[in-house]
């Protein structure tokens, strides 16, 4: 995907800033963990929120560097060369020096209090540096200087949705929809926020539009999917799977997504074969590890199940679930001692980590498993 970038060309021995408008950034994506009730935790993987991104381009290193020699004469000779600030900015951006692009992007305000790129650009790094109030001012700076802009209600909405704040997430992403109703990018993000509400016919409207945009939104398609799934309706949730991986033959999160619908319909086949894709693209893919060892587990393929539960723990020994669901299978085939090894690990990681509601459920399974001992 595009971003919107700001591109440096260099021409003869000079360097000019070229705004370039390109509308859709590469998205993001991070885990949703819910809990079933019964044996197995599973994991509903989605994708995220995007910013409309207005910064440089990919360069290598040290290309960046040589753009920040130059304008560094450029404002040693003038140091009031808002320009120069902002490229200059734009280059300790990519090379990951934040503190130093944000100040650049500062002494651009001071220059010219009306520039809203430069605000514009200084929120996208405070909201990377989850500084969400510094970057909610910023892009409400943008909205007054530039307030027919639907870019910095996307992004102003992006941070909403950080804090969890989604009502207004979702006032914001509708204030950029009326601005320019033909933006696939923000139907997505309002269609997450609308899923994070339980809002999910909405939800399923909102991908459904950004769809309709962009007929190869993977994402749209996966969390569509993700939605139809919440709602049981497992075929459309597989068909939305379906057609990401049309799309895109390498997108794991279809496969892992994909998998674990099959599982919920005892497909176990299927879904052994989508986490076993899902871990060809990503071989770190510690969670379709996890559902495929509940797979191998459910399929009578015990000793599989095993390695893949085991195979997570040698990568990640503190990884809690491993040893819940090993200690499950451990109980089931009455090799109790086993079992109980692991369900200790797992409260005591569990308790570690914070999660006393599923520490305190193990606790019960414990006492119940002593009992069985007596």
């Amino acid at each position: 995907m595009q971003n919107k970038n700001i591109i440096c060309l260099l021409l003869s021995s000079s360097l000019i800033t070229i705004a370039n408008v390109s509308d859709i950034s590469q998205a993001a994506q991070f885990r949703q963990i819910n809990l079933n009730e019964k044996l197995n935790q599973q994991f509903f993987a989605t994708a995220k929120l995007d910013d409309k991104q207005e910064k440089l381009n990919s360069e290598e290193t040290s290309d960046q560097q040589k753009i920040i020699d130059h304008y560094n004469k450029v404002i040693q000779e003038n140091p009031n060369d808002l320009d120069a600030y902002m490229s200059r900015g734009n280059a300790y951006d990519e090379l990951k020096e934040y503190d130093l692009a944000i100040a650049d992007y500062s002494q651009a305000i001071k220059i010219n209090s009306d520039y809203a790129l430069a605000y514009y650009n200084r929120g996208l790094l405070y909201r990377k540096l989850k500084q969400y109030n510094l970057a909610i001012a910023d892009y409400t700076q943008v909205i007054r200087i530039k307030p027919n802009d639907p870019d910095p209600y996307n992004n102003r909405g992006n941070v909403y949705s950080d804090l969890k704040q989604y009502d207004l997430a979702i006032a914001d992403y509708t204030q950029a929809i009326k601005i320019n109703p033909n933006d696939a990018l923000v139907y997505y993000n309002r269609a997450n926020a609308y899923d994070e509400t339980q809002e999910l016919e909405k939800a399923i409207a909102d991908y459904t539009e950004a769809i309709k945009i962009n007929p190869n939104d993977v994402d749209s398609y996966n969390n569509r999917g993700l939605v139809y799934k919440k709602l049981k309706q497992y075929d459309l949730a597989i068909a939305d799977y379906t057609q990401a991986i049309n799309i895109n033959s390498d997108y794991a999160l279809a496969y892992y997504n994909r998998g674990l619908a099959y599982y919920h319909l005892k497909q176990y086949k299927k879904a052994i074969a989508d986490y076993t894709q899902a871990i060809n693209i990503n071989p770190n893919d510690l969670d379709s590890y996890i559902g495929r060892g509940n797979a191998y587990d459910d399929f009578k393929q015990q000793e599989k199940a095993i390695a893949d539960y085991n195979q997570v723990l040698n990568v990640n020994p503190d990884y809690a679930l491993a040893y819940y669901n090993r200690a499950i299978l451990y109980y089931n085939q009455k090799e109790y001692d086993k079992a109980l090894a692991d369900y200790d690990k797992a409260e005591e990681l569990y308790t570690k980590q914070g999660n006393l509601e599923q520490a305190e459920q193990i606790q019960t399974e414990i006492q119940e498993l002593k009992k069985l001992r007596q």
